[in-house]
């Protein structure tokens, strides 16, 4: 090997080591953001935590990207037991040292959280699968890729699914957990197509489709995002059901918009 291919090998591995870690600070954020160990597992105690000492943390921390309050307390629980316990997240802070608390069992063990509503915990579940999957795969942007063959509208449309399905979910269930899991198809399916790439090649441009056609799932997807929108927009007052129930409309506008893209850019690029 070469000079130039070790430094840019040493590069490409140390750009990796970086994505990799911040996919995992990403990750322990949503881990707080969104309460989503605070709803696992059954309640057996309830009690009262006071926090005795509480220290600001950030921009990066065990509680991820940001600043947070990180606490040590005391817990009194109603059956007259007491245990010392450490709050991250800003789950206690100088503004709110005193608050109740619940003691949740689980296969992994138990833990001690803030007893308050999680409405974002199926976003942080939600999102559990696609961070690991982007911390599995990194990420690596070839220098050329055919414009008709990108990958990255597959992966918008993926991660928008499971970010409007876990938001909405508490709104309405069953929509929710059926976009979270088209969301995880699709990134399923743009992952298993990267890896695919990566292997073998990224394919040549191949002929381009004509604009007769192109023009006609464009007008078709953008009329149906549009209309699916409207109507979504009259179902819904709260804005996690309305984020619902606009997730698969908005991906045919984005459908719309993105080939309609590709036309103006042919038409430009033809001689």
């Amino acid at each position: 090997m070469t000079p130039a291919s070790i430094s840019r090998r040493a590069a490409h591995l140390g750009a990796q080591i970086l994505v990799r870690v911040f996919v995992a600070l990403i990750f322990l954020t949503v881990l707080g953001a969104t309460g989503m160990t605070a709803a696992d597992g059954m309640a057996s105690r309830h009690g009262t935590a006071t926090a005795t000492n509480c220290q600001r943390v950030g921009p990066i921390s065990t509680s991820g990207l940001g600043f947070w309050w990180s606490c040590d307390a005391v817990v009194n629980w109603s059956d007259g037991g007491e245990t010392r316990w450490h709050f991250g997240n800003s789950a206690l802070t100088p503004d709110e040292p005193r608050k109740p608390v619940v003691r949740r069992e689980s296969d992994r063990g138990f833990d001690v959280v803030v007893a308050e509503p999680t409405p974002y915990a199926a976003l942080g579940w939600a999102l559990l699968i696609p961070l690991l999957g982007l911390a599995f795969l990194g990420v690596r942007i070839p220098p050329r890729v055919p414009e008709q063959r990108s990958l990255l509208p597959v992966l918008a449309a993926g991660w928008w699914l499971v970010i409007a399905g876990g938001v909405g979910y508490r709104a309405l269930p069953v929509l929710g957990l059926l976009l979270i899991i088209a969301g995880h198809l699709v990134l399923v399916v743009a992952a298993v197509l990267t890896i695919g790439r990566r292997r073998g090649g990224y394919p040549p441009p191949g002929a381009p489709v004509k604009f007769a056609q192109r023009s006609r799932y464009r007008w078709t997807s953008l009329l149906a995002g549009g209309c699916g929108i409207a109507v979504a927009l009259l179902f819904s007052p709260k804005w996690p059901g309305i984020m619902a129930l606009v997730a698969l409309p908005a991906v045919c506008l984005g459908a719309g918009i993105w080939l309609w893209s590709l036309m103006i850019r042919q038409r430009i690029r033809r001689p």
